[in-house]
Parts: structure tokens; C-alpha cells; sequence
């Protein structure tokens, strides 16, 4: 019982900690919407206890990412795609110190990611699949939000042992180079728990 406690405990500090991280590392956006709920990001990550995922393991994507978009984006927000997301949360990775390699007998653990932007029935079942629910406030009802998952997985496995979403309100009229540095900042917060 202790033990539970215990892991309670740093699963919950660990949040704690994350969400201030999250915080500080949205401050510094200066989108041109005035509204402050522009820069709010809410992340959920769970971890199996028994992974032992470190700096120079070798990961593999399992399949392309995932991609649900609702209806109603900004045209601008439509110029992202899941090639250029995948080939940065790879260069992110690797900042970290892991390794990629293409055949599925030479990785430690594999790769899947989900891109949700707007509502969407797809998006909407992903989420609910991941069983991870990073919820903003309702205090903005003209921003859509878009939410960014990952997972990792070993291989010949169909159990996730560590995932993680973050959610951030979809900012309309920034430029395209502040939109990329926005993206960069949400998956650094989406891949700081990961060690």
C-alpha cells in the first residue's frame, strides 16, 4: 500500500511539475489574438513502471501518424502535414539521444503519433482510444484546439508503455515561421517527461 502511495505520489508531483514546465514554456508567445487562453496547453503522460526506454535506444515508427482535422481551420493551419510533423518529433528524439532505425528487428521500442486538429469523429475516437484526455477550458469558444499524441510501444506489442498528449488552442493569424516555432515548443512539452 505504501509503495502505491509513493507511486501516487511522483506520478502526481510529476504532473505538477509538467504543467508548470507546459506553463512557462507557452509565456513567451506572442500570437496577434489577444485573448490569453491563446497560450494554454494542458498534457497528460502515462508510463508503464517497468520501462526502462533511455538516451541510445533504437526506436522505429511503427506506422505513419495518425492525422483527424475538423472543418472549419484556417487555411494557414492546413499547410501543416503529418511528413513534416513526423520528421520533427524524429530531430526532437534525437536531440534526446535516441537512435532510428528501419527494421523492426533492430529496434528497443517503436513509435506511433496522432495529430487532432479541430473536432472531428475521427479525432474524437482517438482520443478516446489513447485513453489519455487533455481537456483546455471551455473559456475560449472561437479558438479550435488541436491535440498532439504520442506513443511508444514494443515491439511485437500492442501495448502502449508510455503515451502522452498535449492540447493547445489552434492560434489564427500568426505567421507561418511563428506557427512552426509554436509547434516546436509544443513538442519539446510533449516529449519532456520522456527521459
Amino acid at each position: 500500500m505504501i509503495n502505491n502511495k509513493k507511486s501516487l505520489l511522483r506520478v502526481v508531483a510529476g504532473s505538477a511539475l509538467m504543467l508548470l514546465v507546459l506553463a512557462s514554456c507557452s509565456t513567451g508567445e506572442h500570437a496577434t489574438n489577444s485573448n490569453s487562453s491563446a497560450l494554454e496547453v494542458s498534457a497528460v503522460t502515462v508510463s508503464d513502471p517497468s520501462l526502462t526506454i533511455r538516451p541510445g535506444d533504437n526506436l522505429r515508427w511503427r506506422r505513419e501518424v495518425l492525422w483527424a482535422q475538423g472543418d472549419d481551420l484556417p487555411e494557414d493551419v492546413l499547410k501543416l502535414n503529418r511528413q513534416n510533423l513526423r520528421t520533427l518529433i524524429e530531430k526532437k528524439l534525437i536531440q534526446k539521444g535516441y537512435h532510428f532505425v528501419d527494421k523492426a528487428q533492430d529496434s528497443d521500442y517503436e513509435i506511433v503519433a496522432a495529430a487532432i486538429l479541430g473536432d472531428s469523429e475521427a479525432g474524437e475516437f482517438l482520443i478516446r482510444y489513447s485513453k489519455l484526455y487533455p481537456e483546455l477550458s471551455d473559456s475560449n469558444e472561437v479558438l479550435e484546439k488541436g491535440t498532439l499524441m504520442l506513443g511508444i510501444v514494443r515491439p511485437n506489442s500492442k501495448t502502449l508503455v508510455w503515451r502522452s498528449a498535449i492540447q493547445a488552442f489552434i492560434v489564427e493569424d500568426i505567421s507561418f515561421p511563428e506557427r512552426q516555432k509554436r509547434l516546436n515548443r509544443i513538442v519539446d512539452a510533449l516529449l519532456q517527461p520522456l527521459p
